[in-house]
């Protein structure tokens, strides 16, 4: 058996060796969360620092679309104040003669600042019973277009417009003496409607339409 004092020795020295390294431990454990919770913090601004990057991307990019859309209607706000404006002006009933053809001029007016380009035209005049409405035809079924010319602004140009059969667009119709009477008697009306195509200078294509009828043929002017 070992002398009392030897293992007294030995248990103290044992329970100092435990204390001594859970002391140790401890400290370790300390260090380690104090070194996470760093790391977390240092996340955690890494990530504001992201999320501020992002909002100033984002800020940016609505500011850029901003601009754009400024310089874009500023762009259409131009044109619009600079391009070509073609319009019509008056209908005037300038032939209604028995023995002639029905004719209508279209007086056109380009009240724009620039001048109206390849400007071409199509028109339709037609007889029809009080009460009836025309079948407007679509663009590419009128085959009696006119060649293109330039219009200068603030300049001016007729259309003349006759009546013409609808077996034969070209060939206008004569005037007879009982149409005549009906179109007097307002049983008939006649109807002028027609197209207008042109380009702006800054090449876009542009459409103008007009339509127009007449219960009182005397007066030489449409209702």
């Amino acid at each position: 058996l070992f002398p009392y004092t030897t293992l007294f020795r030995s248990m103290h020295s044992g329970g100092t060796d435990t204390h001594d390294l859970a002391l140790a431990a401890k400290s370790q454990a300390d260090a380690s969360k104090a070194q996470a919770e760093s790391t977390k913090a240092q996340v955690e601004k890494m990530s504001e620092s992201l999320r501020k990057t992002d909002d100033l991307i984002a800020e940016t990019k609505v500011q850029a679309d901003s601009t754009k859309t400024l310089a874009e209607n500023s762009k259409t706000s131009t044109q619009l104040a600079e391009r070509a404006w073609v319009g019509v002006q008056t209908h005037v009933l300038t032939t209604y003669q028995v023995g002639k053809s029905i004719r209508v001029t279209v007086n056109l007016v380009n009240t724009g600042r620039s001048p109206a380009l390849k400007v071409n035209y199509s028109g339709v005049a037609l007889r029809l019973k009080k009460g009836n409405v025309p079948s407007f035809l679509y663009d590419w079924q009128i085959n009696n277009w006119s060649s293109a010319v330039p219009m200068a602004p603030q300049g001016a140009f007729q259309i003349a417009v006759a009546e013409t059969s609808s077996d034969n667009p070209v060939i206008p119709l004569v005037l007879k003496e009982s149409d005549k009477e009906t179109i007097d008697r307002q049983d008939s009306i006649i109807w002028v409607w027609g197209t207008v195509k042109y380009e702006d200078i800054f090449k876009e294509r542009h459409v103008t339409r007009f339509c127009v009828y007449t219960l009182d043929a005397t007066s030489k002017e449409p209702v």
